[in-house]
């Protein structure tokens, strides 16, 4: 379950933007703009964690 301070935002998720997402106080959702469904969460802890969604963003 995501927190319910999560910052969402879209862009190419690559290991340069995921190197470069900052922890804050909630959980940070990364949506990549091309692949439909797939995303990076990072917790306020600094911890990265991919997210496929089979049936696409939610």
């Amino acid at each position: 379950m995501i927190a319910s301070k999560a910052l969402m935002t879209s862009g190419k998720v690559n290991k340069r933007t995921v190197d470069a997402l900052k922890p804050g106080t909630g959980v940070g959702l990364l949506w990549d703009d091309e692949l439909k469904g797939f995303g990076v969460k990072i917790t306020p802890a600094g911890r990265s964690q991919h997210l496929p969604v089979p049936d696409g963003r939610p």
